[in-house]
């Protein structure tokens, strides 16, 4: 059966939901997300079929990856097979070690030195092995485990994650803490399920790519620049320092088993088997091992003995058979020593081995009888010392416990006496005068008697029992006392000592041997060596595994003339430093018992010992048959593993960094053997060196080798000495935990410091993706008291975005800044903002917090590139929940329009960018009237606290209201009130039509106490405070902005509105015009399209304009307010009307019922008859009474229409009185279209045609005219004309008109006074016919919807006029005189920009002088204007820098004065520049100056080591200042320090001062002109010179660079160059002024020059076909002679600087 049919059939899968992999035993599901976590909860559902697609489309969809819905999710199943077979146990777990922090130098210093030492005293002794002695160890024993257990151990440790066995149902939980969470780089687990045969790992997925798909099908993620892939290294060696902490490795891994994010987030896919090694494999017990060894050959046994690899009994028993012994043979039996005299369990009476036992029994004096009596020639007996070393009778009295009487009495005495043989072990030690026997080492059944008189062997009181007696007997056999001097007694017993002079010398002369028998005999004494026996080397201190503890240096007592150098050292502290490395005088102590030469002195016995008794020599340690037939260790296993898993690292950077060699080479396929892998790779890397990274080229060679084994050897994967000991860097072998060491790997593996933070943030969203999917996986089952995990999840979203602010904020102000900063951290960040941005849970958090990191570490230009799109993307979120109004609005988008933020992108992009993207964005807000209830339970409330520096809402709003009144105070742009009268007497129709009736607004069955009762709120909060006498102040806040504060409902329009009018006054009055009141006026025509109750947008649209016409004046009203106006009234009567056009009208004609209380009466007189009465209210009134205009919305719209345009003539009135007089005859003149039209005619129509034809006529937009079908056109107008031009609405109109204008004015005004009249008697009679009962007027009538004026009131259903006269004002609402209002020059050039056409784009020089700024004394030597163009710096030789604001004021005669003034320099201050990095100032007069011009000027840094003459800033990101010496050098200045980080050199002659600098905008290379007429070109990347070269005679005056490959220059020699950066070619020789050009400045592609004689050149081009002119600036505009000049590219607008001292703003 197949893979993917066990698969299917143990987990219920369908098989066209699973997908096979590279991996056989990986596939790739997709599962509802509801079955899979009901899966993991233990709830077994059947499968859950997609409910749309068949099984063949899912299918499809499955096998292209592709999402089956936001439901569904794709999961990772790894099979892994059960095997019947014991396992050697996993390794222990290793505290985690953390290496955040560098390592101090001493830490360095500690770690190499130990680790050195004790890999190379392993590697010594391993290779001097056979002449150590070999060590035993109490753990050497291993517990096997089932493959099973060991399984599942692993699976836990990775993923700790829970184990169900599907079979039995139950559920194992592992615990889970902290140190068993899976690793942040493996891919986390959900679930494992156990069968019988299988154990089923599955992972959620998101991301399905592999590192090796980024390798074959998107190589460009990767190579962009090397970081990239050292950062994927990064993670992975991170990933295998914990899985190592964890005593587990990762295994033969390839990039395939590595997803990939594209942040460059991996997800490791450990191979879990890797980690399992079989029990066949090694060693399991040293002694076994020893036992199973047979040796034969006397010398091969006797190096192993005395290299400590066979015991001591081992060895005896040896020279036992190999003297002729015969085991149980009493003549003959195997001969041992006695070792102790059982006295003491630890042995302390040891026997001395030096004598025989024989010797020690009988004494000297009696063995010296024995040997002297031979002396005498008559003695028969043999001189001799030791008659026997074990006789027959000892053999049977040391086993006559077990040997039967009838024995016992014939060999040892006739008659059996108990009491003669010894009761105890140790009265037999004491009593034999010969050695002793093997038994009493091995055998506990020689001691228990079989005879009943004779009693068991006695044993001591310390022994427990027998076996533990014999135990102890052995142990001391074997300890290291009895092993170093058993070499003596072997040489007493089988040795050299046994004849000779040794013999006699050692009294050990032997009968057997010297009475010259010449019997034959079967047994005796057999000496089997001639030479002095090897000593056994012993375990020792100094010469074990383990290295030994060295003593401390002590420093010798210093004499009276040392104490005295060492004073005069001390003064300073390097010469200290050198005395404390001296080590000369210092003594080496080693310990008293060290002997150094102990191994050479057993190695010359063994080899002598040999080569005399076996002809000999002594072999290789690494050739004895010992080490051959050993078997691999357990501790050697676990380092084979991880040694094997370096291996795979380097194979894995191969594939890496030289993929696509890989590819061709064919070794990427997962299916290789290791061995071929890592081959091949060695192959690859050793070709193709030269194309290794330098940054990568040295952990290759170190981890593959290739230096060291020739490519031809195929070593061992398991090969613990594939590196050195100590690597040519002089390191410990590669581990992970030391690559990821800086200090350590420096000179072999590099990472960039930022890789630790970046790591951590990433860490840190990828544990809330993961947080985040669980929660939507159980979002459906919170029940209500359970919303709490909900805002649980939310403090996470808080958290997550807090913490990687911080993190970014590190990165970006951390490290030191070389000439460039390296922002190159933020790419991996990049795509994890903008997924943060486009999620709803903390799309704003991440706006607010992490934009503004991101923007510092971009810069604009790939903020603008990279952020844009994902930004305004986020503001049309907005506008979407906006627009669904039934939804209750949290209140987080409200700070996305807050001007804290909106400078946060005006900084982050630019202006210009803001004002095209999102001004527009703004303005849609206002017109959206989006509220938000505060009343409403905000679900995140702690976001207030979390959310970086903005205050509470209520605070936040506050403070709006409170700057915008202080800019307003100091500006004096305020709308004011002059007379309240007026404001008393603005009326509308509504509440005059409106009394106690339930009225239907429209066709809605809405009543209209709900429509107008916060109306009605309204307008009283607006009536008190106008009767409070507290003025209103239009300029940022509406006329209504006093409900802003009082209102329970905040309105995020007006918080946009509040921002556009802040904006306004910040970008000037030519970019409002353009990008905001363009697009309020745009707005104004689409409030009423959706529907007529949007009353509230539109007076949210038409109060921001009136606020900016409150900053710049009336002229923006006449000029284009007016103008906006005329042309849509205009475009009503030629074009049919639609729907957006009905919009429109509405929205003009309530703008124009708005600005009538806005015109003084001088203006209003102006304009009243040509402007407003021919071009706007005349046509109006002709299209409301037209009978060939349909309004799309039918009459309810045209109504609307009708009731604003009478409030707007009655408003005209008001300011106009009787003059005009014709405009309300028109007016009235309306109603007699419906004079002589009957309309009983009209109940003839069908009304469902009528209603069908109604609806088509709604679309409005259709392309057919009006002449398609006349008559029908006329009578729905008709039908419209009748439900509009009622009886009530003549009423209430001439009601209204004669209360001002009184009876006989009106009678004498209008043509048909009799017919209105009848049509006012006509609906009195109407109301007391019907008795003042509820009206529904159906379709028939229409009610107004604007508010009762002061002096109509409402009493039960009647309406009542007030008695009191009303008092005509002579000026209404006004707006006060501002110097920011437009007049003069200002208002010249402001008109001529708004009417230019908006392609074209050319720079215009029109000799306009705006303003002029005074009050520089001499020279101004260099102008820095800020990005936004509403300040700039100026320097001059007068010693001071000024701050100046760019702003409109008067009519371009005034002189302004500088806002503030440093003036701390001592010389002429020569150039000065704006960091906007850092938001300060750095100014030259040969020393630096860093200041804060926002405090008061406060000196942050100066430099004055090197003589400076010109500053250049650094485009952002860049932080650092670009600085030109006298020298001449070129430095890199750090403005946070003032030192200089770098110094370039020009030119290795150099010549001449350097006059000018230009950097483009990707600060790749800067330029550089100098006096001597060259120009040099550096790479800021590198430092090296690109180019240098001759490009003029005379000096160069100014260099400008065009882009990244054009620059300009300008020379004392009068011409004007474009080169070509790259080599230096001149491009072409540009037209230009006779005289030289000394200030340059660039306009868009357009490049603006100023010369000597004061003339501005403009070409148009940077190529031979530019067209070029010139004018000479008039005297009367700018005095003096132009000495420096800036371009105000957004306004259009030169800055001219002169040697007197002034600085002149023209256009």
């Amino acid at each position: 059966m197949a893979w993917l049919d066990v698969v299917s059939k143990d987990l219920t899968i369908p098989v066209e939901y699973l997908k096979s992999t590279s991996n056989s035993k990986r596939f790739l599901a997709s599962v509802h997300r509801i079955w899979f976590r009901d899966y993991i909860n233990g709830i077994y559902r059947p499968f859950l079929h997609h409910e749309i697609f068949t099984n063949d489309d899912v299918r499809a969809k499955v096998q292209q990856v592709e999402s089956l819905g936001d439901t569904w999710i794709y999961v990772l199943i790894t099979v892994i097979q059960k095997v019947d077979k014991s396992m050697i146990p996993l390794a222990r777990r290793h505290e985690a070690a953390h290496f955040d922090k560098d390592l101090s130098y001493s830490q360095q210093l500690q770690y190499v030195t130990v680790t050195n030492r004790k890999n190379l005293w392993k590697e010594a002794y391993k290779k001097y092995d056979g002449f150590f002695c070999r060590e035993k160890f109490a753990h050497s024993n291993v517990c096997l485990s089932p493959h099973d257990t060991i399984i599942r151990d692993v699976l836990t440790r990775f993923y700790n994650c829970p184990i169900i066995n599907l079979q039995e149902q139950s559920h194992n939980k592992t615990s889970s803490t902290t140190e068993n969470e899976s690793h942040s780089n493996i891919l986390p687990a959900n679930l494992v399920f156990e069968t019988n045969k299988y154990f089923y790992l599955l992972q959620e997925t998101n991301n399905v790519h592999s590192l090796q798909d980024c390798i074959n099908y998107s190589p460009a993620l990767l190579k962009s620049n090397h970081a990239r892939p050292l950062f994927v290294l990064y993670q992975l060696l991170n990933a295998m320092q914990n899985t190592h902490d964890q005593g587990l490795v990762l295994g033969d891994i390839t990039l395939s088993d590595i997803i990939v994010s594209p942040e460059l987030w991996i997800r490791v896919l450990p191979k879990i088997t890797d980690n399992i090694s079989d029990a066949d494999e090694f060693n399991n017990s040293y002694d076994e091992t020893v036992k199973s060894l047979t040796f034969e050959n006397l010398a091969e046994t006797c190096e192993q003995w005395v290299r400590g690899n066979m015991t001591n009994f081992d060895y005896i028993m040896f020279l036992n058979k190999l003297a002729g012994r015969k085991y149980g043979d009493p003549k003959c039996h195997y001969v041992f020593p006695w070792v102790t005299d059982f006295s003491s369990r630890a042995g302390l009476n040891y026997r001395d081995l030096t004598k025989s036992k024989y010797r020690l029994n009988k004494g000297d004096r009696q063995l010296d009888l024995t040997y002297d009596i031979g002396d005498e020639k008559t003695s028969v007996l043999t001189p001799h010392h030791v008659p026997d070393i074990l006789s027959e009778i000892t053999y049977y009295v040391y086993r006559s416990r077990v040997t039967p009487r009838s024995v016992l009495c014939r060999y040892i005495r006739t008659k059996f006496v108990p009491e003669e043989y010894p009761s105890s072990i140790q009265r037999m030690q004491q009593w034999s005068p010969d050695e002793c026997i093997p038994e009493f080492f091995t055998d506990p059944s020689v001691f228990k008697s079989i005879h009943k008189e004779l009693p068991d062997l006695g044993i001591p009181t310390w022994a427990e029992n027998v076996q533990d007696l014999v135990d102890t007997h052995r142990a001391i056999l074997e300890s290291n006392y009895i092993s170093e001097r058993l070499h003596h007694w072997i040489d007493l017993t089988f040795g050299y000592k046994l004849s000779g002079s040794a013999a006699v010398k050692s009294k050990n002369v032997c009968l057997q041997l010297c009475d010259n028998h010449t019997y034959l005999s079967s047994s005796g004494i057999v000496q089997l060596f001639t030479q002095p026996h090897p000593q056994r080397l012993l375990p020792s201190p100094y010469f074990s595994r383990i290295p030994p503890i060295m003593p401390k240096l002590k420093t010798p007592p210093l004499s009276e003339e040392q104490h005295i150098n060492v004073a005069a050292d001390n003064e300073t502290s390097m010469n200290g430093f050198i005395k404390y490395l001296d080590m000369s005088k210092i003594p080496l102590c080693l310990p008293p018992d060290y002997n150094p030469a102990t191994p050479l002195i057993t190695l010359d016995s063994l080899n002598n010992f040999l080569n005399g008794v076996c002809a000999k020599t002594l072999r290789s340690s690494t050739s004895n048959g010992f080490h051959t037939k050993d078997m691999t260790s357990y501790k050697k296993i676990i380092a084979n593993r991880r040694a094997q898993e370096i291996q795979v690292l380097g194979c894995l950077i191969i594939e890496l960094f030289l993929g696509d060699k890989v590819i061709a080479h064919g070794s990427n396929l997962s299916s290789l053997p290791f061995l071929k892998r890592l081959q091949s790779c060695r192959v690859i890397a050793s070709t193709y060196q030269k194309d290794l990274p330098d940054c990568i080229r040295p952990v290759v060679k170190l981890l593959l080798q290739i230096d060291k084994i020739p490519l031809n050897e195929n070593p061992s994967p398991f090969d613990f000495n594939w590196c050195s000991v100590i690597t040519d860097y002089g390191l410990p072998p590669p581990t992970p935990h030391q690559l990821l060491i800086p200090s350590l790997s420096s000179s072999i593996l590099r990472f960039p410091n930022y890789f630790s933070h970046v790591h951590n943030i990433l860490r840190m969203y990828y544990n809330y993706k993961t947080v985040k999917s669980e929660m939507e996986n159980v979002k459906n089952l919170l029940e209500e008291n359970q919303k709490f995990a909900l805002d649980m999840f939310d403090t996470l979203c808080i958290k997550l975005i807090v913490d990687i602010e911080q993190e970014m904020c590190e990165l970006s102000e951390s490290g030191t800044f070389g000439i460039l900063a390296d922002s190159t951290w933020i790419e991996f960040l990049i795509p994890m903002v903008i997924e943060l941005l486009s999620d709803t849970n903390c799309n704003t958090l991440t706006a607010l917090h992490l934009l503004e990191p991101s923007f510092k570490a971009l810069g604009m230009q790939k903020s603008k590139d990279l952020l844009l799109d994902y930004v305004t993307r986020l503001y049309e979120d907005c506008l979407k929940d906006i627009g669904q109004e039934n939804i209750p609005m949290h209140h987080k988008w409200l700070k996305l329009y807050q001007k804290s933020f909106l400078m946060k992108l005006i900084s982050g992009f630019g202006t210009s960018v803001f004002l095209k993207n999102f001004v527009p964005i703004l303005v849609e807000t206002v017109g959206s009237g989006c509220n938000f209830n505060r009343a409403y339970p905000i679900p995140i409330q702690h976001l207030n606290d979390l959310c970086g520096s903005y205050p509470s809402y209520e605070n936040s709003l506050n403070s709006v209201t409170d700057t915008s009144q202080a800019v307003k105070v100091v500006e004096n742009d305020t709308l004011s009130l002059d007379d309240e009268a007026l404001t008393n007497s603005i009326v509308s129709l509504k509440d005059v039509l409106l009394d106690d009736q339930g009225v239907i607004i429209d066709d809605d069955t809405q009543s209209a106490d709900t429509n107008f009762s916060d109306d009605k709120n309204l307008d009283e909060v607006i009536i008190d405070c106008t009767e409070d006498g507290e003025d209103i102040s239009p300029s940022c806040n509406t006329p209504d902005s006093e409900k802003f504060s009082s209102e329970e409902n905040l309105k995020i329009s007006e918080v946009s509105a509040d921002s556009l009018v802040w904006v306004s006054v910040r970008i000037g009055p030519v970019h409002t015009s353009m990008y905001i009141t363009k697009n309020l006026l745009k707005m104004l025509m689409l409030c009423y399209s959706e529907s007529l109750q949007n009353e509230d947008k539109a007076k949210m649209v038409i109060n921001c304009l009136m606020s900016i016409a409150g900053i710049y004046g009336e002229q923006v009203i006449l000029v284009q307010y007016l103008p906006h106006i005329s042309d849509v009234v205009s475009l009503c009567k030629r074009s049919k009307m639609t729907t957006n056009l009905e919009s429109g009208l509405i929205g003009c004609v309530t703008l124009l019922k708005y600005l009538m209380s806005y015109f003084t009466k001088s203006t209003l007189n102006e304009i009243s008859q040509d402007t407003l009465c021919k071009g706007i209210i005349h046509p109006m009134l002709r299209i409301l009474s037209s009978q060939k205009v349909i309004f799309p919305s039918g009459a309810t719209s045209r109504s609307s229409f009708a009731t604003k345009l009478f409030e707007t003539i009655y408003f005209f009135g008001l300011k106009q009185g009787h003059l005009i007089s014709k405009t309300i005859q028109r007016l009235f003149l309306v109603f007699d279209k419906l004079r002589h039209f009957d309309p009983i005619i009209m109940t003839d129509t069908n009304p469902r045609s009528q209603s069908n034809e109604l609806n088509n006529s709604d679309s409005g937009d259709s392309p057919s005219t009006i002449s398609a079908d006349k008559p029908n056109v006329k009578t729905k107008a008709m039908e419209e004309l009748c439900k509009v031009l009622t009886p009530q609405l003549a009423y209430h109109s001439y009601t209204l008109f004669v209360k001002y204008y009184g009876e006989l004015f009106m009678q004498r005004t209008l043509i048909n006074w009799n017919y209105i009249k009848e049509l006012c008697v006509t609906y009195k009679e109407e109301r007391v016919y019907s008795g003042y009962a509820n009206i529904d007027y159906n379709n028939s009538t229409i009610n107004f919807e604007e508010q009762l004026g002061t002096h109509l009131t409402l009493k039960g259903n009647k309406i009542h006029l007030q008695d009191e006269e009303i008092e005509v004002a002579e000026d209404a609402k006004t707006i006060v005189e501002s110097s920011r209002h437009l007049r003069g020059n200002w208002l010249a050039y402001w008109e001529h920009e708004i009417g230019r056409n908006s392609r074209d784009t050319c720079f215009n020089f029109k000799q306009i002088k705006l303003q002029t700024f005074s009050g520089h004394q001499s020279t101004v030597k260099s102008l820095s204007v800020l990005d936004n163009e509403n300040s700039f710096i100026s320097s001059s030789r007068d010693k001071t820098v000024k701050l100046w604001s760019l702003r409109n004021q008067g009519d371009g005669n005034g002189v302004s004065q500088c806002q503030y003034t440093y003036s701390r320099h001592r010389k002429s201050v020569l150039s000065v520049a704006y960091l906007e990095k850092f938001r300060m100032v750095a100014s030259c007069d040969s020393s630096i100056h860093v200041w804060d011009p926002w405090c008061g000027g406060r000196l942050l840094s100066s430099m004055n080591s090197i003589p400076v003459n010109i500053l250049k800033c650094l485009p952002t990101p860049h932080p650092n200042i670009l600085a030109a010496s006298t020298h001449p050098t070129l430095h890199s200045i750090d403005p946070r320090n003032g030192k200089s980080v770098v110094e370039l050199k020009i030119s290795v002659n150099a010549t001449g001062l350097i006059r000018s600098i230009a950097v483009p905008t990707n600060a790749h290379w800067v330029a550089v002109g100098q006096s001597s007429g060259y120009l040099t070109v550096i790479d800021l990347r590198t430092g090296q010179a690109l180019a240098n070269w001759k490009a003029h005679e005379g000096e160069v005056l100014q260099l400008l660079a065009v882009d990244s490959n054009t620059i300009v220059s300008s020379s004392l020699d009068q011409s004007l160059s474009v080169w070509n950066v790259s080599n230096g070619n001149l491009i072409y020789n540009m037209r230009g002024s006779p005289e030289p050009v000394h200030c340059l400045g660039l306009h868009r592609n357009e490049l603006i020059s100023g010369t000597t004689a004061n003339r501005i050149g403009i070409h148009t081009g940077f190529t031979s076909e530019a067209s070029f002119s010139s004018t000479k600036i008039r005297a009367d505009i700018f005095k003096g002679v132009l000495t420096t000049m800036s371009v105000l590219s957004l306004n259009q607008l030169l800055l001219l600087g002169a040697d007197s001292g002034n600085i002149t703003l023209l256009c």
